[in-house]
């Protein structure tokens, strides 16, 4: 668990250790200050919500079931992890597009990971790239708001994903060159 392999038995072996922590209380969810306020903001706006987690749906309903904002999983339509595939193949994003029965185009992914955006959009998914102010986590394909040489920096038009002055916190979205 220390390497955060994306092996899907072990994330589920992870999911249950992980519930005993969290039923014991002895384990709290961490969470951007932004993000379940950003999570409020896009539901009551009308727009579904989804997680595709390398994380099993398990240790997903368990994170955001115990974050210091309470009890956030009402907020999502559906959870899905790497039994529907790997994150870095397109073919996984069409196959979460088939399941909720959605053209791939009105999707948008967000990510901080350029290997998992690149295989969304190949699968026809609108994209935004998610940069945290900080150390760049070179082993995920995040990096820090000005280190990704092929992205434009420029915020994305996120009228459709947030309303104007949501999107606050350290929390950059940009939009990756095509």
């Amino acid at each position: 668990m220390d390497e955060d392999r994306k092996i899907t038995p072990l994330k589920t072996l992870q999911g249950l250790v992980s519930a005993q922590g969290y039923a014991s209380r002895a384990l709290t969810s961490h969470l951007y200050p932004e993000v379940a306020t950003q999570l409020r903001a896009w539901k009551a706006s009308g727009l579904r919500l989804y997680v595709y987690s390398s994380g099993s749906v398990l240790a997903q309903r368990l994170i955001f079931r115990h974050t210091p904002d309470g009890d956030l999983t009402p907020l999502f339509d559906g959870l899905f992890d790497t039994t529907t595939g790997p994150k870095t193949e397109a073919a996984s994003y069409r196959a979460i597009a088939a399941a909720l029965e959605l053209p791939p185009h009105a999707i948008a992914f967000l990510s901080d990971n350029r290997r998992k955006l690149n295989a969304a959009r190949a699968a026809g998914l609108r994209t935004v790239w998610i940069v945290r102010e900080g150390p760049a986590d070179h082993g995920s394909g995040t990096s820090q708001g000005t280190g990704f040489p092929r992205c434009r920096r420029r915020r994305a038009r996120l009228n459709r994903y947030a309303s104007p002055g949501t999107v606050r916190g350290n929390t950059r979205f940009l939009a990756p060159q095509a």
